[in-house]
C-alpha cells in the first residue's frame, strides 16, 4: 500500500517543490521508502508501504524491461502469481517477486485490457514515454482513491489524496457549490465531484487517459450493473455452498504479504466469516484478530467478538479505548480529505491505530452489508410499500406528531431518530425515500445553516446522482436497486473512503474480501429472500455463521461501529464547533444558525447530533483549507505512525 503523485504539464514549467510538497502530505502512506522519475511533460512520484516483496527492487517509479513505460501504482493484485505464470509462458521475465511488476509487464503487453485481468484493489498511473500520454485507473469498487486536476493542453496533476493536491499551486481551493449541498444532505461527496471545484475524483472501475491537446478521456472498464443479472433459479443450500467456496477463496488470496497479516473482528457476522475463513485456510492458531472496546457498553461490541475469537481458536488481541477528547476528534477531522460526517471515522481510526501497533495488514468487512442486504434502510424501502397504502395526509400527520411527541433519545441511533427518518421518506417513491433514509439536513435545513453566498448551495442534494444510478438497473428487484445505488454511494465514497483514511493515516494496509467482484457479481443476482427473509437480515451469511458460530451469535441483531454523536454534541464538542464556525468557516456557515441548532439539541428538543457532528466536520476542514500551502501542516494524531 502505497500513496502515488504526479504532473503532467504540456505547456509551462514545472515548479520543482510542488511534487516534493504533495509527496510530504503523503509519508503517511508510505514510510519506508520514497522515489521520484520525472522526464520532459512528465513527473511521478511514490511513498512506499512495503507489503509485498519489500526489497529496494521493487520501489517506485517503476520501469519496465523496454524502459518505455514507467509506473506508480498504490494497492494489491491479489492474482499476481497467476498473471506471473501467464506472462512467463509469453516469454516475459521477472526480476522481483512482487506485484508491481507484474501489473507493468501485463499493461505493456495487454494495454487496457490488463485491467480485465486484475483481481485487486488498486490505482495506478503509467507514463508513456514513446506515446507522451498517461494511463490511469481504479479498482472496482474504489477501495484506493485516486484525484486529479486537470490542466490547460490536456494535462493533469494526480494523487492519492486530495489532501496532496492541495499542497501543489497549480490547485485552485474555490468551494464546489454542488458538493457542499450534497455534503449537508448525506455527510460526503459524491461521485466524481469533490469540495473543490478544481478538483475530480477517478470513480471506482473507470480508468483515465491524459494526452496533449485534448481533456482527459474517462471511460468505464467494468458495469456493474451490466452484471447484476436477474435472480437465479437455485436452491438455498447449493447457493450456501456456492458463496462459502467463492469467500474463501478471496480471503485466501488476500492472505497474500511479506509482512505481519491479521483481522478486524468486530464480533459482527462480516469480520467474524472472515476470520473463520482464515482459520479454515490456514492455521488457526497463526490467525491474529483485533478489536477494540469501549467504556460506553452500549457501543462497545467486544464480548462478542471475544466469544468468536474463542470459537475460533484464534489469537485475539484487544484493547479498551476511552472516547477520544475534542483535539484527538479535531485532529482526525482535520486530516480528512474533505468534509466527513461519518461519526465512526473516529473509533475506525481507535481501530487502525491498535491493530498497526502488530500487523502492517488487515483485513476488513466492508462491502458485506451492500451485498447481503445487512442494512436496515432496506427493510425500510419493503416498509415503505406497505405505508404507500395510507393516505400521505395520514403520514404526514403522524410525522408531525412524532417530531413533537417523541422524546431525543441520544441513544446510538435511536427508535425515535428512525422513526422521524422512516416518516420523512415514507410518501416519495423509491429513489427518493431510499436517499432519505440517512438525509441529515434537507433543504431547508440545509438553507438555515448557510451564509446568504452560499444559499443557492441548498438547491443540491445527490438525489440526481443516485438516481442515475437507479436508472442504470431499470427493471431489477428493489433490493438490488437499494444495493446498486449504496455500492456506487455510500460503499464508494463513505465507507471505503474513512476505512482506507483512517488505516493509512497510521500507515496500516487493509483489504476486504467481500470486494472480489465474483463474490459481488454472485451475490447480486442472488434471489432476494436469501438476503432479506422478512425482516431479517443477510439470511445466507447468517446461515454461513451459524455453521460455525452458536446459534446466537448467528443471529445477532447488526450493533454498527458509530461514536456517541449526540453526547459528544451537547457536551466535549460543543465548544470546538462554535470556535470553528466562527472562524474562516464562517464565511461558508451561519455561526448563529449553528448555535440555535446546538441549543435545540442541549436542550433535548430534538436529536441533531448527527447533524452538528457534520457541521462541525465541515467547519474543521473549511477552516484547514483556508490556511496557505506552507502554513499548512499535516496534524498529528495520538499513536501515528511516523
Amino acid at each position: 500500500m502505497c500513496g502515488i503523485a504526479g504532473e503532467i504539464r504540456f505547456e509551462g514549467g514545472r515548479d520543482a517543490g510542488d511534487l516534493a510538497r504533495m509527496l510530504d502530505a503523503l509519508v503517511h502512506r508510505g514510510p519506508d521508502s520514497a522515489g521520484v522519475w520525472n522526464e520532459g511533460p512528465a513527473a511521478l512520484g511514490h511513498r512506499r508501504l512495503s507489503v509485498i516483496d519489500p526489497k529496494p527492487r521493487s520501489d517506485q517509479p517503476m520501469h519496465d524491461a523496454s524502459g518505455r513505460y514507467v509506473m506508480v501504482y498504490n494497492g494489491e493484485i491479489y492474482n499476481f502469481r497467476e498473471l506471473r505464470a501467464d506472462l512467463e509462458a509469453a516469454g516475459e521475465s521477472f526480476v522481483t517477486s512482487g506485484d508491481a511488476e507484474i501489473l507493468l509487464a501485463a499493461f505493456r503487453r495487454w494495454g487496457a485490457d490488463c485491467l480485465d485481468q486484475l483481481d485487486g484493489m488498486f490505482a495506478f498511473a503509467i507514463w508513456d514515454r514513446d506515446a507522451q500520454q498517461l494511463f490511469a485507473a481504479r479498482d472496482r469498487f474504489g477501495e484506493k482513491p485516486l484525484f486529479y486536476v486537470p490542466l490547460p493542453c490536456g494535462g493533469l496533476i494526480f494523487a492519492s489524496e486530495l489532501r496532496a493536491l492541495m499542497r501543489n499551486s497549480q490547485t485552485s481551493h474555490d468551494i464546489d457549490s454542488v458538493s457542499l449541498g450534497r455534503y449537508l444532505a448525506c455527510g460526503y461527496t459524491l461521485d466524481e465531484r469533490t469540495i473543490l471545484s478544481a478538483v475530480r475524483r477517478l470513480p471506482p472501475a473507470t480508468r483515465l487517459v491524459a494526452r496533449r491537446g485534448v481533456s482527459p478521456d474517462v471511460a468505464v472498464y467494468w458495469d456493474l450493473a451490466e452484471r447484476i443479472a436477474e435472480p437465479a433459479a437455485i436452491k438455498r443450500g447449493e447457493a450456501l455452498e456456492r458463496f462459502e467456496s467463492l469467500f474463501r477463496d478471496s480471503v485466501r488470496r488476500r492472505l497474500v504479504a511479506d509482512v505481519p497479516l491479521g483481522a478486524f473482528l468486530s464480533g459482527g457476522i462480516d469480520s467474524s466469516l472472515i476470520v473463520a475463513a482464515m482459520a479454515e485456510v490456514g492455521a488457526a492458531e497463526k490467525v491474529r484478530s483485533f478489536s477494540i472496546g469501549f467504556h460506553e457498553k452500549s457501543y462497545s461490541e467486544l464480548p462478542k467478538a471475544r466469544e468468536v475469537a474463542g470459537a475460533l481458536g484464534v489469537d485475539h488481541n484487544e484493547e479498551i479505548v476511552s472516547a477520544e477528547d475534542a483535539a484527538s476528534v479535531v485532529a482526525i477531522l482535520a486530516r480528512n480529505d474533505e468534509p466527513f460526517a461519518d461519526t465512526s471515522i473516529v473509533p475506525t481510526h481507535a481501530l487502525a491505530r491498535f491493530t498497526r501497533r502488530h500487523v502492517t495488514v488487515a483485513l476488513s468487512g466492508d462491502g458485506g452489508d451492500e451485498l447481503f442486504a445487512g442494512y436496515e434502510t432496506y427493510r425500510a424501502d419493503r416498509l415503505r410499500v406497505a405505508a404507500a397504502i395510507a393516505p400521505a395526509a395520514v403520514v404526514n400527520a403522524a410525522s408531525a406528531v412524532a417530531a413533537r411527541a417523541l422524546p431525543a433519545s441520544w441513544s446510538k441511533v435511536g427508535f425515535d431518530y428512525k422513526l422521524r427518518q422512516f416518516l420523512h421518506g415514507a410518501t416519495l417513491d423509491f429513489a427518493a425515500a431510499h436517499w432519505s433514509w440517512r438525509e441529515l439536513f434537507d433543504e431547508a435545513g440545509r438553507r438555515r445553516v448557510l451564509r446568504d453566498d452560499w444559499k443557492s448551495a441548498a438547491a443540491h442534494d445527490g438525489l440526481d446522482v443516485v438516481r442515475g444510478h437507479d436508472s442504470a438497473v431499470a427493471g431489477r428487484t428493489m433490493l438490488q436497486r437499494a444495493a446498486y445505488i449504496d455500492i456506487k454511494t455510500w460503499l464508494a465514497d463513505d465507507v471505503l473512503a474513512k476505512v482506507d483514511r483512517a488505516a493509512m493515516a497510521h500507515s496500516l494496509e487493509t483489504r476486504a474480501p467481500f470486494l472480489d467482484h465474483r463474490v459481488a457479481e454472485f451475490a447480486l443476482s442472488l434471489p432476494d429472500d436469501f438476503k432479506l427473509h422478512g425482516a431479517r437480515t443477510k439470511r445466507i451469511l447468517r446461515e454461513s455463521a451459524a455453521r460455525r458460530f452458536p446459534s446466537r451469535h448467528a443471529g445477532q441483531k447488526k450493533q454498527g461501529f458509530n461514536a456517541p454523536a449526540a453526547h459528544w454534541m451537547a457536551g466535549k464538542l460543543r465548544d470546538p464547533l462554535f470556535d470553528h464556525a466562527r472562524g474562516a468557516a464562517g464565511d461558508v456557515v451561519d455561526p448563529q444558525a449553528v448555535e440555535a441548532l446546538a441549543s435545540a439539541h442541549a436542550l433535548r428538543r430534538c436529536d441533531h447530533g448527527f447533524r452538528l457532528f457534520a457541521l462541525l466536520a465541515l467547519s474543521v476542514w473549511l477552516n484547514e483549507a483556508t490556511k496557505p500551502c506552507a502554513a499548512r501542516p499535516t496534524p498529528q494524531l495520538a499513536g501515528a505512525m511516523p
